[in-house]
């Protein structure tokens, strides 16, 4: 399991994708969707002072 500097904020629907419980998009695809959504949730969280670099 990633650290929880590598997490992304998404629906419950898109997590079940990412794990892989659900498989409706190809592997690469949503594996690329969730690296996007980790950089766009860091951003929010560096821009909010949560994380300090």
């Amino acid at each position: 399991k990633p650290n929880d500097l590598q997490g992304a904020w998404a629906c419950s629907s898109c997590h079940d994708e990412i794990d892989r419980r659900t498989r409706i998009f190809e592997n690469e695809f949503v594996r690329l969707a969730h690296a996007e959504g980790v950089m766009k949730t860091q951003n929010i969280l560096i821009k909010d002072g949560k994380i300090k670099l």
